[in-house]
This record gives C-alpha cells, structure tokens and sequence, in this order.
C-alpha cells in the first residue's frame, strides 16, 4: 500500500474483506453420477458450453470443440439421437401421370434475342 501505512488491526480488517470479495464461494455442485448417467435429449440441448465441458469431464470424453460437438458426443454417449419429427407421405405418381404433366404439346419456343448482342459496344 503505497505512501501509508494502516494500524496492524486495520491491516488484517482489510486483507479479510480483499479475500472475501477476491474469491467468491462457489455455490454450484457439481453434477451427480445419478444426474449425469439419466440426461435426456431435451437436458444435454439446454446445456451451456461449460455445462457441456463439464459432463464430457465426468464421463472422460473429450471436452474440446464447439457446442455442437461437445452435444453430439454427449448424445453418442447416452445413445440418443434426434427426435424424431412427422414423417411426410409423398404421394407417387406414375408413368402416365408425370407425362401429362410434363406434356409440350401446344408449346413453342421462340429465340427472340438479339444476335448481334456481343458485338455491340456497351
């Protein structure tokens, strides 16, 4: 402390209150076996990326790479994948069908550009 000296009673008063506000207590526990071996799809999605670092951590997976990585070896671990959406019937058409639709009868084409376009000057 530069330029002045504190009573020794100050000095340990105000070392204590440093301390207390340089090292915060740490309320979060960690994650349980219990919680970490049940996650569901839905959980490992919500987790953060140092959520995330922290469950590969536990389970000795590699803890590095993107968000989508650390969920994805996460999701591989647990044996999940994606959850499945509604699976859309496309009707099939036949032989007929799609030559009617795709009929040129009636259709002409008709080059009407100009052909002396690349050799006039812009």
């Amino acid at each position: 402390v530069h330029g002045f000296q504190l009573a020794p009673a100050a000095r340990i008063a105000s070392s204590m209150q440093v301390s207390a506000t340089m090292d915060p207590v740490v309320t979060e526990t960690a994650p349980t076996d219990e919680s970490s071996s049940s996650m569901t799809f839905a959980e490992i999605n919500k987790l953060a990326y140092r959520a995330l670092q922290r469950e590969c951590k536990s389970l000795e997976l590699e803890a590095v790479g993107t968000t989508g990585a650390l969920r994805g070896r996460l999701l591989d671990h647990f044996g999940l994948t994606r959850e499945s959406t509604a699976v859309v019937e496309v009707p099939k058409a036949t032989a007929a069908e799609i030559e009617e639709l795709c009929a040129t009868e009636g259709i002409t084409f008709c080059d009407e550009s100009d052909p002396d376009f690349d050799f006039k000057s812009v």
